[in-house]
């Protein structure tokens, strides 16, 4: 554990940390008996361990409030001559439905032949579309639903009544968002995350001006659970969405919270926080101070009620404990990495980073963890999330 945040420390202050083989830190905590063991489950990501705070990690372009930095790293494996591997992945139809209206995925056994997408001459537009996929790493159901659209040609109301009994109407927002923003090539229009944070402030103290200021300039620079904050709540959501309404007064700043409901269309409300801020009369570094604890506050706050863990504990396995780390998510947004801590303390507690997952809005993920990382974390008491990655696509 020394040695990995001793590795982490050497790539943020030597050269560009993007060019680092991050795998050399993974594979040295996967072996070292401290790994989660959740393999491929993590896409392209690994797992780190550290110690600290999560508030603002400024680390890459990642770096924000409450924030885990993406993995840019595309999914990779190694075979040697003459080695086979299983390596479990996703399978995703570019026709439509079969006739019996499922979705045409291949057997169990049945031969698949390796290739390029060029050679299926299925056009520029599925195939720009493919490519963007394959680096964003969707959900296997919200990437379903945008091919069954682009490639096989279905119509949105008829890819809501066949995908009913295995994508919810939150995926079915996300995927629709996602075509909406591409030109008639299948190029992005615009930003390519199609998630939103939206925020405002209304002062009813005179003072608070300074303190308002001194949060747009934080919020300009830097991510808030891995979104870029944007400034002003439409009345309604412009797709998959989360919202932060702030009325600030003489000592304390109330924070209305709100996400876009399943469709995208409407807000709903997902209550409220009351922050306690200290004299709005102070210098300038001290309002900054103030203005960052106040948006770490609301960073956690809205966390809290979107995405939340807890530990279950299974049946023993040759006389050793067993333990599952259920993942919820649930906002309207895709989980695209996380760290998770254990029972609040007084004392910088360590935490479990994860990259490269991909969980769905308004679903669940389970990740095995073992008796070592349950009792280092201190996950018997709670586990917290204490950090997240959320985007749209």
């Amino acid at each position: 554990m020394g040695m990995m945040m001793v590795g982490r420390l050497i790539m943020s202050m030597v050269g560009e940390r993007d060019s680092w083989d991050q795998t050399t830190l993974m594979s040295g905590m996967m072996g070292g008996g401290m790994g989660m063991g959740v393999g491929m489950s993590m896409g392209r990501g690994g797992m780190g361990m550290g110690g600290g705070g999560m508030g603002m990690g400024m680390g890459g372009r990642g770096g924000g409030f409450r924030s885990v930095a993406p993995v840019e790293r595309a999914p990779e494996t190694t075979l040697k001559p003459k080695e086979t591997r299983h390596l479990p992945t996703i399978a995703i139809s570019l026709d439509g439905p079969r006739d019996d209206e499922q979705v045409n995925v291949p057997l169990k056994g049945e031969r698949l032949r390796l290739g390029e997408i060029g050679q299926l001459k299925r056009g520029v537009r599925t195939e720009l579309v493919l490519k963007r996929l394959s680096a964003e790493n969707p959900p296997e159901s919200v990437a379903q639903l945008i091919l069954w659209n682009v490639a096989g040609g279905v119509e949105w109301p008829q890819v809501s009544r066949l995908s009913r009994a295995w994508a919810n109407p939150a995926e079915l927002a996300l995927a629709k968002q996602f075509v909406l923003n591409l030109s008639d090539e299948g190029v992005a229009l615009g930003t390519p995350d199609s998630g939103h944070l939206y925020w405002e402030a209304e002062q009813k103290d005179s003072d608070a001006g300074s303190l308002v200021a001194a949060m747009e300039a934080l919020l300009q620079k830097h991510l808030v659970l891995g979104l870029k904050p944007e400034r002003g709540i439409p009345t309604s959501p412009h797709g998959p969405a989360l919202a932060c309404r702030l009325t600030i007064e003489a000592a304390k700043v109330n924070v209305a919270f709100a996400k876009s409901e399943a469709s995208g269309r409407r807000w709903n409300s997902l209550g409220s926080l009351a922050i306690t801020v200290g004299s709005l009369e102070g210098d300038q570094d001290a309002i900054e101070v103030e203005a960052a604890e106040v948006i770490d506050a609301m960073s956690s706050g809205l966390l809290g009620k979107v995405v939340r863990a807890q530990l279950i504990k299974g049946p023993k396995s040759k006389g050793k404990e067993t333990y599952t780390i259920r993942v919820d998510n649930g906002s309207p947004l895709i989980v695209s990495g996380l760290a998770i801590a254990g029972a609040e303390a007084s004392k910088p507690v360590p935490f479990a980073s994860l990259s490269g997952l991909s969980v769905a809005p308004l679903t669940s993920l389970r990740l095995p963890a073992t008796p070592e990382i349950v009792e280092q974390l201190g996950l018997q008491k709670s586990v917290r999330i204490v950090a997240v990655d959320l985007g749209g696509l």
